[in-house]
């Protein structure tokens, strides 16, 4: 039941004459943008201002939760705020407002790379395809360099096919024969080297073509440049139990029975020496007794 407040006024002896008024004439006296801080209050001082975040446009509410809350992507400026423009300001570009009653201008937060916004958003756009953003709280997008690309929300852009990245980082070169850059996103350390191709390491820019062909295989590791049973720059150099027979050919590993084989050969070479020795000894000893 609503309360009352009651007024008796004593006319005479016999006669009594009363005046009831509801709480809401006790209302009037607090002004926009507050509201009513004990019941029964009859002065203006008594009225506290709404919070930051909220708003009042009406006169003598009592409570609170009267106040009403900035709306989505909005955020309060000011306490004790008397309407939506000038108690609740737009969030400002890079960031979202996703909540209702926002307190501070970064509203629900900045927008994270690879996206940005305008003022008044609720949430955060993602940067198009060949663009990028690579600080949060961006309010734009940044184009890709020439000769770079990205996809939808990136953060940064890369080199786009048949280009590669140096160690640098500025700019895309073309890719020269050497190179396999049929892929997006080819850098120094990543790029794929052609068959027959060859560099000391993942950081060297130098790139060279070897001269045993089918030795140097390429790819991406350089640990893996080498055909097995190669090793060295360019690929050049014979594992241990490989030999080349030929400058020209790649090596190939020593048969199992090789050292047996030289031996017997060793053998074979000591055994006609040592006949021919003997021979030549005989023929002189021949000679001496003939001779006249």
């Amino acid at each position: 039941m609503a309360n009352v407040v009651t007024h008796t006024h004593t006319l005479s002896l016999t006669h009594t004459h009363t005046h009831t008024h509801s709480p809401s004439f006790l209302l009037q006296v607090c002004p926009a943008g507050t509201f009513l801080d004990k019941e029964g209050s009859t002065s203006e001082r008594q009225c506290i201002q709404c919070p930051v975040g909220t708003y009042n446009p009406s006169v003598g509410v009592a409570l609170a939760s009267d106040c009403l809350d900035c709306p989505l992507a909005r955020y309060g400026a000011t306490p004790g705020a008397k309407d939506l423009k000038s108690g609740c300001l737009i969030c400002p570009n890079g960031t979202f407002g996703v909540t209702p009653g926002l307190l501070t201008s970064t509203c629900s937060g900045l927008c994270p790379v690879g996206t940005y916004s305008i003022p008044g958003l609720t949430q955060c756009l993602n940067c198009s395809a060949r663009q990028f953003s690579d600080a949060p709280g961006s309010a734009k997008c940044t184009s890709c360099p020439e000769h770079e690309t990205s996809d939808e929300g990136a953060s940064s852009c890369e080199c786009e096919a048949e280009y590669y990245r140096s160690t640098s980082g500025k700019g895309c070169f073309p890719c020269p024969d050497d190179l396999d850059c049929r892929e997006k996103g080819s850098t120094l350390a990543n790029v794929k080297l052609r068959l027959n191709a060859w560099r000391a390491s993942i950081t060297d820019g130098n790139f060279l073509t070897c001269p045993v062909t089918g030795t140097c295989m390429g790819g991406t590791d350089q640990g893996d440049y080498c055909l097995v049973g190669h090793h060295g720059p360019l690929c050049g150099i014979c594992d241990h139990n490989y030999t080349r027979l030929q400058n020209t050919a790649p090596c190939t590993s020593c048969p199992a029975d090789m050292g047996l084989a030289i031996f017997w050969t060793i053998l074979a070479v000591l055994l006609c020496a040592a006949a021919l020795g003997f021979f030549l000894a005989v023929n002189r000893q021949v000679n001496a007794i003939f001779a006249p």
